[in-house]
Formats: C-alpha cells, sequence, structure tokens
C-alpha cells in the first residue's frame, strides 16, 4: 500500500506520480525557501538547461529499451546462472530504470553542448547580424 492507495503502485503510473511528486516538491522547494542552497540551485538549472533534449530524446530511448529489453533480460538470467548472486528479478527492472534515466541525462547533456548550443549560437550570430 502506497499513500493508502494500493492499486498505485501496483500500476503502470506508479514512477510517474512518484516522479511528479518529487519535481513538485523541488520546485515549491526552490521557489518558497527562504536560504535557497546553491548546490540545488545549480542541480536544478542543469536539470532546467536538459529539459528539452531530455523530452525529444525520451521516446526513440525508451523505444529502443523495450526493443532491447528481451535481449538485456536473457543476459540478465543467463549472469545469474553463472555467478548465482541470488538477484531477484524485479531487481532488474529497477536496473533496467536507473541504467534508462542515466542513459538518458548522458545523451541529453550531449545532445545539449553539440547539438542545441551550437544551433543556439549560429541563430543568434545569423539573426543579429540582419540587424
Amino acid at each position: 500500500v502506497w499513500l493508502g492507495f494500493p492499486q498505485i503502485q501496483n500500476s503502470d503510473h506508479f514512477i510517474p506520480i512518484v516522479m511528479f511528486f518529487f519535481i513538485l516538491s523541488a520546485a515549491v522547494f526552490e521557489r518558497f525557501h527562504p536560504v535557497q542552497p546553491p548546490r540545488l540551485h545549480r542541480f536544478l538549472g542543469y536539470f532546467g538547461s536538459l529539459s528539452f533534449s531530455i523530452y525529444v530524446l525520451h521516446v526513440p530511448l525508451l523505444y529502443a529499451t523495450k526493443r532491447f529489453y528481451p535481449a538485456a533480460e536473457a543476459l540478465f538470467r543467463l549472469s545469474r546462472y553463472f555467478l548465482g548472486d541470488g538477484t531477484s528479478l524485479p531487481y532488474f527492472s529497477l536496473i533496467l530504470l536507473c541504467l534508462f534515466l542515466i542513459t538518458l541525462v548522458l545523451l541529453a547533456d550531449l545532445s545539449f553542448r553539440f547539438v542545441e548550443t551550437p544551433l543556439k549560437r549560429l541563430i543568434k550570430r545569423k539573426f543579429s547580424s540582419r540587424t
């Protein structure tokens, strides 16, 4: 039972709901906290700059993850067979989610640095020279 709602924890909407409340609480903390910690401000600013790249890249990465999920699951089962670590398969979904989020942030960072920023400079230079 999660916050008195057993149907939420077992649904496909559990992780988006938790992430929504995390982002909402971080935004409220950022806005109304009397002393804004500089690390939190930098952290939220960093993810704010990556937000468009994350928005653009999450669907293709999600499809790639779904496409390779059976192969990844087979490798995980094979490694459990040889290593015998006793890890249960539900943890595999958590591991896959963490790998997905790490990969998404890394790809978004690369996209922001090497695609968005140069394009912004090019567009700014192109339109500022006309005036």
